[in-house]
């Protein structure tokens, strides 16, 4: 039989942003419930157990699986096994579950979403950016978010929730239809994680998961809550995430205050072990986590301490020889609001460094024209103080601190560098160009920690009790995820 008794069955996960985790240094096989199943916390693909279960699950699954587009990444064996996993093996709740998803795909148009998604940024889901998304500009002001901030030692992909810049009371108050809006924001975020979880699974030959850092800094009930926002959460957006199963690795929680721990380790006893072993919460001393350095490396953390949330920079370098009479063009795809720096070197072969004795000639000489441009369709248009100059020598650089894009999410930025005056001089060239993202409310600068002793005692009486009972239950899969309070 594959049921389970009721005592055993974990928790279905809800949602891409479902902070359940678990640290890479747990053996995942230690963790499986019987021989040949691994639990939610393990990367491994299917075991052969799993594999004649889940051929009973599609076989259960049959005729709602003929009924449904044959795309991989909603009805593959990837995605049945996080079901089957997410409902602890148990065959029959799984198959329940994956109809509900389906339902609410079609209730939903989650597959036109899924279509418009691959459409416009199917090759770069990596780079995705939450602000990218419909609505997800305005949305991110209010209650910003990194989809994919770095990646993990393993290849997972890390995303950053700064729940204490969240500010739902003033978009539900100052947004117009802001149901709708976040609901097709909600809509577009959850299917690209999906597609990305999916497609970097493929490719690394294991089950990828999201690892979600949650930014407490500043949080409190008081002012990161609001009631209409929450209602809304679980009841219109919560049918949908919660038909998302085994989406995530790791919960991590950073600058979380005092009390916050306090209150958590009063409730750590009464949660389940597969809850504790996959939360872990940090105070501002988490820079020195040997753990978190491990999981999400030197550079992500470095930048988390910095809080510098956008994702770490994406870097072009190489070498070009650019030969008398020709230029040399490098495409550089930079969203709206990043930052373009570039540094290189000019170098002139050796045979023509000595002049000649009439001096030095224009065909003769040692620089060249360096400009860039923004490019697109078919005619290109001069970046403001970044026209054509003659460069030489040794670590040029500069940079442009925020391009914006228009109506565009983002533009294409042509470096050129130009040896068309030479005659007989070729010119080496060596370059590094980094583009970074722009920072979720980057205008807005973190309110830091110094809380007033009227806001103490706020939290005091207003916060221990209320996190309490939130946790006990957000943590039983009775809270929606998106829920901040």
């Amino acid at each position: 039989s594959t049921e389970v008794p009721s005592a055993t069955r974990r928790v279905p996960q809800r949602g891409p942003n479902f902070p359940m985790a678990f640290g890479p240094e747990q053996p995942p096989d230690a963790l499986a419930s019987r021989a040949g199943l691994l639990s939610s916390l393990s990367d491994r693909l299917a075991t052969p157990e799993e594999t004649r279960l889940l051929e009973q699950l599609k076989s259960q699954l049959s005729a709602d699986l003929a009924a449904t587009p044959g795309y991989p990444d909603v009805v593959g064996d990837i995605r049945l096994l996080r079901t089957l996993r997410g409902f602890d093996h148990c065959v029959a709740e799984a198959a329940a579950a994956f109809r509900a998803h389906l339902a609410i795909r079609r209730e939903r148009g989650l597959d036109v979403v899924r279509g418009k998604i691959l459409e416009r940024w199917g090759g770069l889901l990596w780079e995705l950016r939450c602000e990218m998304l419909p609505h997800g500009e305005l949305i991110c002001t209010y209650m910003p978010e990194v989809l994919v901030f770095s990646r993990t030692r393993l290849g997972d992909p890390i995303g950053v929730g700064l729940w204490g810049r969240g500010r739902p009371a003033a978009f539900v108050q100052e947004v117009e239809d802001w149901q709708d809006k976040f609901l097709e924001y909600y809509y577009f975020m959850n299917e690209s994680r999906m597609l990305l979880l999916d497609q970097a699974s493929r490719e690394q030959n294991r089950l990828v998961h999201f690892v979600q850092v949650f930014d407490l800094e500043s949080w409190s009930v008081m002012g990161n809550a609001d009631r209409s926002w929450n209602a809304f959460t679980t009841e219109r957006a919560g049918p949908v995430g919660e038909t998302y199963h085994d989406c995530n690795v790791n919960f991590l929680a950073i600058r979380t205050t005092r009390i916050a721990r306090m209150a958590y380790n009063m409730i750590k006893p009464l949660l389940p072990r597969k809850v504790t072993e996959k939360v872990h919460i940090f105070g501002d001393e988490f820079a020195n986590s040997q753990y978190l350095r491990n999981l999400i490396g030197g550079q992500g953390l470095d930048l988390l301490c910095r809080r510098t949330f956008s994702p770490i920079p994406k870097s072009q370098e190489g070498r070009a020889l650019v030969k008398p009479r020709q230029s040399f063009e490098l495409q550089v795809q930079v969203p709206h609001g990043g930052r373009l720096c570039w540094r290189f070197t000019v170098a002139t072969e050796s045979r023509w460094r000595q002049h000649c004795l009439m001096g030095s000639l224009p065909w003769l000489s040692s620089d060249l024209e360096f400009s860039l441009c923004r490019s697109g369709d078919g005619s290109e248009e001069p970046l403001k103080d970044c026209g054509p100059q003659r460069v030489q020598g040794d670590s040029i650089s500069g940079s442009i601190d925020r391009l914006e894009a228009g109506g565009a999410g983002s533009s294409l930025v042509v470096l050129r560098w130009d040896n068309t005056r030479a005659l007989v001089t070729s010119k080496s060239i060596s370059y590094r160009v980094q583009v970074q993202l722009p920072t979720p409310d980057g205008d807005k600068v973190a309110s830091g920690r110094a809380d007033s002793c009227r806001g103490i005692l706020v939290s005091i009486t207003w916060c221990v009790l209320p996190v309490c009972l939130a946790l006990c239950l957000y943590f039983a899969g009775l809270l929606s995820p998106w829920s901040y309070s």
